[in-house]
């Protein structure tokens, strides 16, 4: 067989490798993530572990380490969390996605939240919604906003979070997303209930009401529901 024959076979055989293993981290993950929605938080993170091995390439190696920080964190294992959590981080500034980014910077931002390090989470939250307005994700901007909005809401500073809600508030409703716009304006509802405005906060909270009614999905228009029914 020739040269050129035989190194075609070769780079095949090898792509076909390839594709195998990213195939096989894929189930992996899938099944990481699986093992985390249903609290086996300490199988997510064997299986996550198991992806890091048989990693092929950055985005994977991300995505595993994302995962078991996010893991730890919900076992109050906080130390193992940052150690993984910065690992992830490291791993998104080289692959420069901005959901990625955006992603781990929040939950490095959640993480010196719960240690009631408010400066330090608010600087976090900050960077993550730049990278994410830039690149135009709604659903990860909602959420830097609404974690932004917690953190002014946690320290008194009740107006700035207002504010803050509902900015998060209109990216849902250019969005047309009803779920997202009852979300928003149950955390509006929520602020100015911490604030002392009573009347303010029901308006919101029924305003909510009308948004989860709207929601076609029942799964999600029954979380909203709940969640409006039990603020107002």
């Amino acid at each position: 067989m020739c040269t050129s024959k035989i190194i075609i076979y070769l780079t095949f055989f090898l792509l076909t490798l390839m594709v195998g293993e990213h195939s096989r981290a894929d189930a992996k993950m899938k099944e990481a993530h699986s093992l985390y929605q249903t609290q086996s938080y300490l199988e997510a993170i064997a299986e996550a572990r198991r992806v890091l091995r048989r990693a092929t390439t950055a985005q994977e190696r991300f995505a595993a380490h994302q995962l078991i920080g996010r893991a730890y964190y919900q076992k109050a294992l906080y130390k193992q969390a940052l150690a993984s959590l910065r690992q992830a981080h490291r791993l998104a500034k080289t692959l420069k996605i901005p959901p990625l980014l955006g992603s781990i910077l929040i939950d490095l931002g959640n993480w010196h939240e719960r240690q009631k390090n408010h400066p330090v989470a608010l600087h976090y939250y900050q960077l993550a919604l730049d990278s994410l307005e830039s690149h135009d994700d709604r659903t990860l901007t909602r959420r830097a906003l609404f974690q932004i909005g917690d953190v002014y809401v946690a320290t008194a500073r009740y107006e700035l979070g207002i504010k803050t809600y509902q900015r998060a508030l209109r990216h849902a409703r250019e969005a047309k997303e009803h779920s997202a716009i009852a979300e928003a304006l149950d955390y509006i509802g929520f602020a100015y209930r911490k604030l002392g405005d009573y009347d303010s906060a029901l308006q919101h909270h029924s305003e909510a009401l009308k948004e989860a009614k709207s929601i076609l999905d029942s799964i999600q228009s029954s979380t909203s529901l709940a969640r409006s029914y039990n603020h107002a």
